[in-house]
């Protein structure tokens, strides 16, 4: 009862804020709304609060998540009318809308009519829901999550007016809007006549007809729009800049009215609360907005959260905030609860500042109260040397309790027996299926010494295909080629003519490093009689370095392949291929390739709340926050995608490929014979070319070549053994 009291006291407060004008809180955004004092000028977030008084604990803001109605892949738009958040967004089965409820409610998606391929904007007039609908921009993103360009956009636009589920109207817009940069992202309704804007314009229409106009210059962009009383407000920012403009532009005959630039501040979204006041956001927070003296006092933080916030709108709701992103795969907001336990915090290091981990990050956190990760970025795409920064934190001491890196080479120098705990202690006690969690192959693959320090989270797979006719089933080789290109009476060549030997070596090398370099012991076999082998190939195979696209020989026996998805496979099951892998005489020849990968440091205090984490991230709720290409190495989910492939087919613009139950079953045997791991070493790699030189130039035999590379490999790896 206790308890209860006092949430009811803290909404009630939070209400009778709101209706005086309050728009924000705190700094951090976290404490329930009480006594208010700014100990800072405006705009720093430096707030000291008077806790509501509560023997129970304390009211917080805390981010939520909810579903997506079943089958919808992502959302391209958003709208809350009362209770229900409505979403409209792409499926297997076409354009859809339906609503998740704040109050736990859900509906079954809603088909939109068959001319509708997409969904642009929603927005509410009166008691109907208006979805702006039409046929496919010229970009966009599939059910399958695959990027699309659609250089042949129609540009056809409708407005559909439902009241509840029903359908009541439709209006198609009377002009096409078929510029790439014509992808309308908000909807707005006033009056009786609708807003629409996209990236650097703003269009008036009344019953389906464009009546006005608000340009900017295409170097510019619309960050975000918000509906302000008989205005819109709109955050103006140019390409490779990071001054935003706030526009102030007429709904009567969108006029700019006034104009104003916050210096130094790239807006990501606008809103406005339910007492009038308007509020804007970027990468760190939400901060009020006055249009005549720019940002106000923060909100609330995104880090306070535990979220990466870059919404384009956000939305004051009686308990809280809600949020609203493009493509976004499901439906964030941010609600006050009354916090027992402080949640312990949790250190993340990652290698750079965008990708998988950060959703992972924000539905972990939103998933749970136990815990909060916090990332820490040491991008290695914009700081000269950030990861021997983080060596030289986990060498005092001072590491975090997880990693997360993207690049296979990211944590060189540092040996992961010497940095990472054991996963296998964590799985093997774990309830939800130990071992048998992860992608069998992967795993084993991954193993050292009987001890895994990486989590796999997606992969691709490396390797080399071709028609299975010529190839037969015999292992990759120089006769095997041999016989292949006789075949065709020399009209294929082995690789693409501009492919030369330095190309070929690049590719071969990764996974002949794998393959000779036995890193628990800390030797190599680079004199050995393959990897002569290896060398005389990548001569004999390579092409001229000729770009002719009239080169005759133009078709080869062999392609590269970087699997990532079910498409590329779909595409070669009519082509009539077989795999065959690199010539490197270990397993099949092909390799794994990680996309991300995840560990807990043998220095963390909390490895319990750091397995919390990652059993999240292979969970199949922790593959829904997946971002990027490449198979799930979570085998469930693994499973049932080749499934779902099968069943239905892959999607790709207006094509559905087969993919037969034949070919689940080769790349399944691709997989089981898969032994080696992707795991460049820019030192080794470069020792191999520059001997290699030699060799490919006619300086030296291949014998003298691999002795050499085999000496200075040796004396590397005893360095750092």
């Amino acid at each position: 009862m206790k308890r209860l009291t006092a949430y009811i006291l803290a909404l009630s407060l939070l209400l009778c804020l709101c209706a005086c004008g309050n728009a924000g809180n705190t700094e951090n955004g976290e404490n329930a709304p009480g006594v208010i004092k700014a100990t800072d000028k405006p705009g720093t977030g430096k707030t000291e609060v008077t806790d509501l008084d509560s023997s129970e604990g304390v009211m917080k803001l805390r981010a939520e998540r909810l579903d997506l109605p079943d089958g919808m892949a992502y959302a391209t738009a958003q709208q809350r009318m009362d209770v229900r958040v409505w979403v409209g967004g792409l499926s297997q089965d076409g354009a859809v809308i339906g609503y998740a409820g704040l109050d736990g409610e859900w509906s079954n998606p809603i088909r939109l009519p068959e001319s509708c391929e997409y969904v642009y904007a929603m927005c509410s007039e009166g008691n109907a829901l208006l979805v702006l609908a039409g046929s496919m921009p010229a970009t966009y993103t599939d059910a399958a999550g695959k990027s699309v360009d659609n250089p042949q956009a129609e540009g056809r636009l409708e407005l559909l007016a439902y009241e509840d589920t029903e359908l009541v109207n439709e209006v198609s817009l009377e002009e096409s809007y078929t510029e790439r940069s014509m992808i309308f992202k908000q909807m707005f309704s006033s009056g009786g006549d609708i807003y629409i804007q996209c990236q650097n314009l703003i269009v008036k229409l009344h019953d389906g007809a464009e009546i006005a106009r608000f340009e900017i210059g295409n170097s510019s962009t619309f960050r975000a729009v918000c509906l302000y009383d008989e205005y819109l407000i709109a955050a103006e920012t140019e390409f490779f800049t990071v001054d935003t403009q706030i526009d102030l532009i007429r709904l009567s005959d969108l006029k700019l009215e006034s104009a104003l630039t916050i210096e130094d501040y790239t807006a990501t979204g606008l809103g406005v609360t339910e007492a009038g006041t308007l509020l804007i956001s970027d990468a760190g927070g939400i901060y009020a907005l006055n249009l005549t003296e720019g940002l106000g006092e923060r909100v609330l933080s995104w880090d306070s959260l535990y979220i990466s916030g870059k919404f384009r709108y956000i939305e004051e709701i009686p308990d809280g905030y809600l949020f609203y992103e493009p493509y976004q795969e499901n439906i964030t907001l941010a609600r006050w609860r009354l916090i027992i336990t402080e949640p312990q915090e949790l250190k993340l290091a990652t290698d750079q500042s965008f990708g998988s981990i950060f959703s992972i990050v924000n539905a972990y956190n939103a998933s749970q109260d136990d815990y909060r990760v916090v990332i820490n970025v040491y991008d290695v795409f914009a700081e000269e040397s950030p990861l021997d920064r983080l060596r030289t934190e986990i060498g005092a001491g001072a590491g975090p309790d997880l990693l997360a890196f993207t690049q296979s080479d990211s944590f060189g120098g540092m040996r992961a027996e010497n940095v990472c705990a054991d996963l296998y202690e964590y799985l093997d006690a774990d309830a939800g299926g130990g071992r048998g969690r992860l992608v069998q192959p992967l795993n084993a693959a991954m193993s050292e010494d009987g001890k895994l320090y990486w989590l796999p989270y997606r992969f691709n797979v490396l390797t080399l295909s071709g028609p299975e006719a010529l190839l037969g089933n015999a292992d990759l080789s120089r006769q095997t080629v041999e016989a292949a290109i006789a075949r065709t009476n020399g009209d294929l060549t082995v690789f693409l003519p501009w492919m030369t030997a330095d190309y070929l070596l690049d590719w071969f090398s990764t996974a002949a490093i794998q393959s000779y370099v036995d890193w628990e012991t800390g030797t190599c076999s680079f004199d050995s009689e393959g990897f002569i082998s290896l060398l005389e190939l990548c001569r004999d195979w390579s092409g001229n370095g000729s770009l002719n696209a009239t080169d005759p020989n133009t078709q080869s026996l062999l392609t590269f392949e970087e699997l990532s998805g079910f498409l590329r496979l779909a595409v070669l099951s009519q082509m009539g291929y077989r795999f065959v892998g690199f010539p490197v005489g270990e397993g099949n020849g092909s390799m794994f390739q990680l996309g991300l990968r995840m560990a807990i440091t043998a220095q963390s205090k909390n490895k319990d709340g750091a397995w919390d984490f990652l059993s999240f991230a292979i969970s199949e709720q922790g593959q829904k926050a997946n971002t990027g290409p490449g198979f799930s190495a979570t085998q469930s989910v693994f499973d049932a995608d080749i499934t779902s492939a099968v069943v239905n087919g892959i999607m790709s613009a207006d094509t559905i490929y087969k993919f037969s139950s034949e070919d689940a079953q080769k790349f399944r045997d691709l997989i089981n014979g898969t032994t080696l791991v992707e795991s460049s070493n820019p030192v080794i790699a470069e020792m191999i070319k520059k001997e290699a030189a030699a060799f490919f130039a006619g300086d030296k035999s291949a014998e003298t070549t691999a002795k050499n590379i085999q000496s200075r490999v040796s004396i590397y790896l005893g360095e750092q053994h």
